[in-house]
């Protein structure tokens, strides 16, 4: 439930979305850059163009290799009922949004140690290929390849959250002490070591002339994942605790599918309302603001609500907070239904949630 701003989906792979946060079209851009014009023309004599060619080509196959390594995890995870429902890649790596329902410290152990294995299996592939009779720019790229799925496995098996060796040190807490936050802080604080660590790394390559660019956004990158990682375990255990009955808005529009969008707005302004849904028979839906305000406002006339709405299930007067939290990031919805029996009898506001979330983290701070 870490949000990193936006990405963009490019594939489903084993029912799993597959998506790329903005900031990998940058980085993957850098890499090729970087080994363009320091990799491959420091342990090779290629033609420039030729290393511009094998820069990108092995910028793209690390990406499918950082890929196959997150799916690992997925694969195992969906093996053991972990519903995942998307994956996100860096070129650092990936967050997987998955149902943490159904996590036990076994499973976790089994699925942070599936990317590490099969990155050195990819490795070990690779290795092979090499030594296969092939033209010398392939080889020169399955043994890059080779290199990075090697550090891949290695470097995620340190033991600090988010890596996969922080995860296996968080199970391994989890499991002896039985307490889900301690182990977390532990792998968190891990997680930070590792990530200052490498920033200060950096700052010394840069100051002595070497370059440490990639250390620095590693190393930031790994300190953000590591606080976001513990703060979701308490918002876990604080929300939880709260029924979303006791903060529905009761005072909500009900639209047809077969009303205008220049209707809707109209209708909403001289109501005042800002909380509506949209009802067909036993089908509910909700309406994202963001993406209408994206329609010119000439085609409002002609476009239907329902055209524009998104399906959702209404969520049961008794959930706990943190699971329809869960299930509004999930269909990208900032408004959903609440059904108490067979009724519908409010509507949950995500900000209603996320206020709830602030107030209780702040009690979690007073406390400590």
């Amino acid at each position: 439930m870490v949000h990193l701003g936006s990405s963009h989906k490019v594939a489903r792979v084993f029912g799993i979305d597959i998506k790329l946060h903005i900031s990998w079209f940058f980085i993957f851009f850098l890499l090729a850059w970087s080994l363009a014009t320091w990799y491959f023309p420091t342990n090779y004599e290629f033609s420039t163009a030729v290393n511009w060619v094998l820069g990108y080509i092995a910028a793209a196959l690390l990406f499918v290799s950082v890929a196959a390594h997150e799916l690992a995890h997925s694969v195992v995870g969906q093996h053991h009922g972990i519903k995942v429902y998307s994956i996100t890649l860096f070129f650092f790596g990936g967050i997987a949004n998955i149902s943490d329902q159904k996590i036990s410290p076994e499973t976790e152990l089994k699925v942070s140690l599936a990317g590490p294995i099969l990155s050195l299996v990819l490795a070990a592939g690779f290795f092979l290929l090499t030594k296969v009779p092939l033209i010398p720019q392939i080889t020169a790229v399955f043994k890059y390849l080779a290199i990075l799925n090697t550090f891949l496995a290695c470097f995620n098996l340190l033991p600090g959250y988010p890596l996969d060796g922080g995860r296996v040190l968080r199970a391994i807490i989890w499991k002896a002490t039985g307490n889900i936050k301690k182990a977390t802080k532990y792998a968190s604080d891990g997680g930070k070591t590792i990530g200052y660590a490498l920033v200060f790394v950096g700052v010394v390559s840069i100051f002595f002339g070497y370059g440490g660019l990639w250390y620095i956004l590693l190393g930031l990158f790994i300190v953000f994942l590591a606080d976001a990682g513990f703060q979701q375990v308490l918002l876990k255990q604080k929300l939880s605790r709260v029924e979303i009955g006791k903060h529905l808005e009761k005072k909500f529009l009900v639209l047809s599918p077969r009303q205008t969008l220049k209707d809707f707005v109209k209708k909403c302004i001289e109501l005042d309302h800002h909380s509506f849904i949209v009802k067909d028979k036993n089908i509910y839906a909700v309406i994202n603001l963001d993406e209408l305000a994206e329609i010119p406002k000439k085609f409002w006339s002609r476009v239907k609500v329902g055209e524009v709405a998104k399906i959702v299930a209404p969520l049961s007067y008794d959930e706990d907070a943190y699971s329809a939290l869960r299930k509004m990031q999930n269909l990208d919805v900032d408004i959903v239904p609440v059904r108490k029996g067979s009724k519908v009898i409010g509507v949950l506001h995500q900000s209603a949630i996320m206020n709830i979330a602030r107030v209780r983290l702040l009690e979690e701070k007073l406390e400590g």
